[in-house]
């Protein structure tokens, strides 16, 4: 969104204007756009098993662009008829930030998010720079009834859908500037117009069913209006939540358990919140947001599934 703000990528055109090392298939009329990337309204067939992640630290680096083009999946349907959850989708956005900046991926995420947003344990690179190694937190998987330590998983050349490492405190500056339509102290980094776009819904299937917004899905709970964002793999389930008309945010990630039940039980402290927030020491306001957490890189990942997101 920081490069649409600059006019270097326009939302509602062809993706293939910016793409120089991987083309889109003309498979139906309309084109593919950012905002059907941005929405997972693209088309795209869903893919990745056996080839998406890895756990061989080996295989790394890898270049997203060669990625992309070696497992590009089929258009399945017209762009914008429906969402369906698209990895890909994800990773090309990426790539496209990549090839319109000039800038390596984890660099232009580094220099124009992490710094500004003063995110000092947070990286997307794989793996974790040995700065932040110590940082990491292990990931564990349920065995014959006990925890056992796993080694991490990579997304290698899927990276923007979900190579992310960042502690619960640095997500509660990313928050706070979503909360504050796009600033961070005396940083903006969108402009508040921006900010609200992408906050307000891009998709709805159906006025009955809840909207996407550019790169949030939207949920009422409790009577509220929440923006929000999770995955998992096999190791990490992590949730975020906004509640824009209220100024809350609400991050957690975990190791450990059914992802699936554990992410369900993530979503109960709305009906508390309600009750807090009429108060005016709400904890989980910006400006009385206080993090009793210590600097633990964990993985956070954009894919919306609960076995490796």
């Amino acid at each position: 969104m920081q490069l649409v703000e600059q006019g270097k990528l326009d939302l509602d055109v062809d993706v293939n204007t910016y793409l120089k090392t991987v083309k889109i298939p003309k498979t139906y009329p309309q084109p593919v756009t950012l905002h059907h990337l941005m929405t997972h309204t693209a088309g795209f067939e869903e893919g990745g098993v056996g080839y998406q992640i890895t756990t061989d630290p080996a295989k790394l680096p890898v270049s997203i662009s060669e990625t992309l083009a070696k497992h590009m999946p089929a258009l399945v349907r017209p762009p914008g008829e429906m969402t369906s959850y698209s990895n890909y989708g994800a990773s090309l956005a990426g790539l496209i930030v990549e090839e319109v900046s000039g800038m390596a991926y984890y660099d232009y995420i580094q220099k124009n998010i992490f710094d500004p947003l003063e995110m000092k344990y947070a990286t997307v690179e794989e793996p974790i720079p040995a700065s932040l190694a110590p940082n990491a937190m292990l990931g564990y998987a349920r065995e014959n009834g006990q925890f056992v330590a796993k080694p991490p998983t990579f997304e290698g050349g899927f990276r923007p859908a979900g190579s992310g490492a960042v502690s619960a405190l640095d997500m509660a500056h990313f928050m706070i500037a979503h909360l504050q339509d796009g600033r961070y102290g005396n940083k903006q980094l969108l402009k508040p117009e921006t900010a609200k776009l992408m906050h307000s819904p891009a998709f709805q299937f159906d006025e009955r069913l809840p909207a996407m917004d550019l790169g949030f899905y939207e949920l009422r709970m409790n009577g509220l209006r929440v923006i929000s964002h999770g995955g998992a793999d096999t190791l990490f389930s992590t949730e975020l939540y906004l509640v824009p008309d209220k100024q809350i945010g609400i991050f957690v990630s975990f190791s450990g358990g059914d992802g699936g039940l554990q992410r369900q039980g993530c979503r109960k402290p709305f009906s508390i919140v309600t009750i807090r927030h009429k108060k005016s020491n709400c904890l989980l306001c910006p400006k009385n947001l206080r993090m009793p957490c210590r600097n633990t890189l964990v993985p956070i990942s954009s894919r919306a599934v609960t076995t490796r997101i």
